[in-house]
């Protein structure tokens, strides 16, 4: 909380002493408790559609022993944010530097502990550049071991990006947006080489054929990247959105045209064992993830899977929209996680969705 009250002091220095200009966007520090104290303010804020919050960072996680590592964790495809581009650049740019941590980019995100504002229903996007320390929640970080250079160089990567997100105005749009449109075809490329090793390896549900899975499954990550660079549009609606979006789309025949031909001798059988979930439709009924399930009596109460946010079972949940079958929102969990779930756990999650379906957290759309 200090560092996060600090990166707000910074800043506000730094714009009247001229070094930087005046904020477009305002900035709103939560002391989060984790989940619940997220939600008290998702439960003030009436969350319904896309709003006025542009997005979020955690700043939890600048560990202050031992922090050699940084996992830089963007939104998840679903949460399009132009603030992701912004977060990759700046790491791009601190990569090598003298007593950097060692980035690791993870551009799934996910909707674990603070990110629990990813989940569409509630559509705040948010990063997370987690410091990872070689102690955390435990009582041997005491004072005498805490290292105050790690944890100022952590609260630094957070407050700079901060800088970026809150200074964008229409004069450096630009030149972020056709920095965004690089790194998008270069999200797709990387796609690519992952459907290109699920393939060789059979890590890979086909539920027609291939071909028609791979054309599916980069689809969507096209789809995902062109909202978030849409997403520019919220600092300002220039063409040159629309143009680099054009030229994403412009590459994506080629892209294509290379994972089958690199593919092109692999025979993989289709998978008809998820057929009943292409005849479900289910959608959530309120926004958020059930965690209380305070619309449920106490005995009638029971676990949920992967305590809902640990693990596949959140990005199911995430995209039970009643448009989509289910089949469809496991598919896109997979393709998000670059795995297959196993039937194990696949059952576990049909229960869940059972019992979550009696108690009117999900309806299922007839």
């Amino acid at each position: 909380m200090i560092g996060t009250i600090e990166i707000a002091r910074a800043l506000k220095s730094l714009v009247a002493q001229g070094a930087i200009p005046l904020p477009e966007f305002s900035l709103r520090l939560i002391f989060t408790m984790e989940l619940y104290g997220y939600y008290a303010f998702i439960a003030t804020h009436n969350p319904r559609g896309r709003h006025d919050v542009i997005g979020a960072i955690n700043t939890d996680g600048a560990y202050l022993t031992g922090a050699g590592e940084m996992d830089v964790i963007c939104a998840p495809p679903r949460a399009s944010f132009f603030g992701d581009y912004l977060l990759e650049s700046l790491v791009d740019s601190l990569r090598g530097q003298p007593d950097m941590p060692n980035f690791i980019m993870n551009y799934k995100g996910g909707y674990n502990d603070d990110l629990i504002m990813n989940d569409p229903s509630i559509d705040i996007p948010t990063v997370w550049p987690e410091a990872r320390g070689t102690l955390h929640h435990n009582s041997e970080e005491s004072a005498d071991r805490l290292e105050p250079e790690p944890f100022a160089r952590a609260m630094a990567i957070c407050g700079t990006w901060l800088c970026k997100v809150l200074t964008l105005d229409v004069e450096s749009l630009e030149r972020a947006v056709a920095d965004a449109g690089k790194r998008a075809e270069a999200r797709l490329r990387a796609e690519a080489d992952r459907i290109t090793k699920a393939c060789a390896s059979g890590r890979i549900r086909i539920v027609s054929n291939l071909r028609d899975e791979i054309r599916e499954r980069m689809k969507y990550f096209l789809c995902c990247e062109t909202a978030r660079l849409e997403d520019f549009r919220r600092v300002a609606d220039l063409p040159v959105i629309d143009e680099i979006a054009r030229q994403l789309e412009s590459v994506f025949p080629g892209i294509i045209a290379d994972i089958e031909h690199r593919t092109g001798r692999i025979q993989l059988p289709s998978d008809n064992d998820l057929s009943f979930a292409a005849k479900l439709t289910p959608y959530r009924t309120a926004p958020g993830f059930p965690f209380d399930l305070a619309e449920t009596s106490q005995n009638d109460r029971q676990p949920l899977p992967d305590a809902i946010i640990y693990g596949s079972f959140a990005r199911i949940l995430s995209g039970l929209d009643g448009k989509k079958s289910l089949l469809r929102a496991i598919r896109e969990a997979e393709w998000e996680e670059d795995n297959l779930i196993n039937r194990e756990k696949i059952n576990r999650y049909m229960d869940a969705i059972t019992y979550l379906t009696e108690h009117g957290y999900l309806r299922i759309k007839q």
